[in-house]
């Protein structure tokens, strides 16, 4: 049994909706189901199809649509920030490289 066929919705997220209202990401969608294909696997199990409409809100829109809710880097980078507030005995961040673009990547001990 699925998560959808209990009620599970994705998520949207559109720019000219966040502009006018400040409506950022939101539960959408209809008729959504979450079926067994024919497609097999190589170990045998069957793979699944997600299907569902959505009604997007906006013409000439950007718009996002996610299973759920995002979790950025800089959401990760500030939790950590308040990680390291705290001085924890049990928690230790040590920068162990950087990516290409420059951002962190921490070790956590």
């Amino acid at each position: 049994r699925s998560m959808y066929s209990s009620g599970l919705r994705p998520l949207l997220w559109s720019e000219q909706e966040y502009d006018r209202s400040g409506r950022g990401w939101h539960r959408t969608g209809e008729n959504i189901f979450y079926v067994e294909n024919s497609t097999r696997r190589k170990n045998g199990s069957n793979h699944y199809t997600l299907s569902f409409q959505v009604r997007f809100p906006h013409g000439n829109d950007t718009a996002f649509l996610a299973m759920c809710f995002p979790y950025t880097y800089t959401d990760l980078q500030r939790y950590l920030h308040a990680m390291d507030r705290l001085q924890l005995p049990f928690y230790k961040r040590d920068l162990l490289c950087r990516t290409v673009q420059n951002r962190r990547v921490d070790i956590i001990t």
